[in-house]
């Protein structure tokens, strides 16, 4: 579309151009007024048109992103039964893809991708980092978050009382 456009545009030029030239040709050079007041109705026409194109061209580009996102929403195909296979097994929907992505490149069936190096080293650092989070130690319910600014053996009775309404504010 926009060659096109770029191309009727060159070729108005050319045209004007060409008009210029025959008339310098015929008057010898010297420019009257008429002259001038063709030209710049001439391109004022030009103007016209270049903004009603780019009118246009702004037009099917926006309606053409509209179908490419129409494209990409209807593309999502429901999950393949080797995909739901392996969900059910326990993979993410990024390591199905992963494996459809190496499963392609390697010709390889999806059942057989999950195998390859690259997708047991995503599955094993997720599974460590899914024990590693398991394995951190949470604070129990009757440990208080919330820490004294002095040991309690310094507090003012103040202090404590404003320290005991901290901890069960936390607790509720």
């Amino acid at each position: 579309m926009t060659q096109t456009n770029d191309e009727v545009t060159d070729e108005a030029i050319e045209e004007t151009q060409e008009e210029v030239n025959e008339l310098e040709d015929n008057q010898g050079g010297e420019k009257t007024l008429e002259d001038y007041q063709n030209l710049e109705k001439e391109n004022t026409k030009l103007k016209a048109q270049n903004k009603t194109l780019g009118v246009q061209r702004a037009k099917a580009i926006g309606k053409l992103n509209k179908s490419n996102e129409v494209n990409k929403q209807t593309s999502a195909s429901p999950l393949s039964r080797e995909e739901s296979v392996l969900i059910a097994q326990g993979y993410t929907l990024k390591e199905v893809d992963l494996a459809n992505e190496v499963a392609t490149y390697n010709n390889l069936s999806l059942l057989e991708a999950v195998d390859h190096d690259y997708i047991k080293s995503v599955v094993s650092s997720r599974q460590q980092k899914e024990r590693s989070d398991r394995a951190a130690l949470s604070p129990s319910f009757g440990s208080s978050p919330v820490k004294a600014d002095k040991p309690q053996g310094e507090m003012t009775t103040d202090e404590h009382q404003s320290h005991f309404q901290k901890t069960m504010a936390n607790v509720r």
